[in-house]
């Protein structure tokens, strides 16, 4: 997956496919989280949201921006210390988060959870894994990104993000 997300189904699509369903119009899902289930399934129309802004944004650097976004973490991650991952958690939470400092974050933090105070700030700590922080080549991270060219993102409530549904769509919820 290309970010690491507490409760992450990456497993569901592949142990469970022969109960999803093979024929629907719309995928939805309004809690994207990691998308690992939409990434399991690649369906050919989706629409994807949460109403976490800065996962959106880098659902959609990715999808729009990848080049870019891989060079900018991979430039971040090449010069990780605990220090700048501090640095960068004070950006993130004071200016206009960047994808590149999402991802980033997500993959030097603690476990790769993604936590926010109730000023809704990011505060997990630093990490201390010894694998690589980013194990992907551009064209491995480039899958990600083409998958991603068939859906619709939206920054919404699960609410809001489920008045699109019609008949023949598959929802997934979790």
């Amino acid at each position: 997956m290309i970010i690491k997300w507490p409760g992450g189904k990456k497993w569901l699509p592949i142990k469970y496919n022969a109960l999803l369903p093979n024929k629907y119009n719309t995928y939805l899902e309004p809690f994207m989280g990691s998308g690992a289930m939409y990434f399991g399934l690649e369906p050919r129309k989706a629409l994807l949201s949460d109403i976490n802004p800065r996962l959106i944004n880098l659902f959609s650097q990715l999808r729009d921006n990848p080049e870019y976004l891989y060079d900018k973490t991979n430039e971040l991650i090449s010069t990780h210390s605990e220090k700048q991952y501090y640095e960068i958690r004070d950006k993130f939470n004071t200016l206009e988060p960047s994808a590149a400092n999402f991802l980033y974050l997500n993959r030097t933090c603690f476990n790769g959870v993604y936590r926010e105070n109730k000023k809704g700030e990011f505060n997990v700590p630093v990490g201390k894994r010894n694998s690589s922080f980013f194990p992907f080549n551009f064209e491995e991270f480039k899958v990600f990104s083409d998958a991603l060219q068939n859906a619709e993102l939206s920054c919404e409530d699960c609410f809001s993000a489920l008045e699109k549904a019609s008949e023949g769509d598959f929802i997934y919820i979790d």
